[in-house]
């Protein structure tokens, strides 16, 4: 099992996998980075179903691809 602080303004949560408490002063910070990860996911699936290779996508270090991943980004902020 294990401990953790957790303090009034917290935030929690949770899932099947377990549960995270994350300081109030990050929380915005937090859920920044997992819609970016979540956007990031959402990219790498649309290229693998296109045929392209995992290779230099995930994880991401080939710059043409960061560049096609921002460009991405732009023509799908509706997601």
């Amino acid at each position: 099992m294990w401990r953790c602080c957790c303090f009034p303004g917290d935030v929690l949560v949770g899932d099947d996998d377990g549960v995270m408490v994350i300081p109030l002063h990050l929380a915005e910070e937090v859920a920044d980075e997992c819609l970016e990860m979540t956007l990031f996911e959402a990219f790498v699936m649309f290229k693998v179903e296109a045929g392209v290779s995992i290779i230099g996508l995930y994880p991401l270090i080939d710059k043409s691809m960061k560049k096609e991943f921002e460009d991405w980004k732009k023509s799908n902020s509706h997601l």
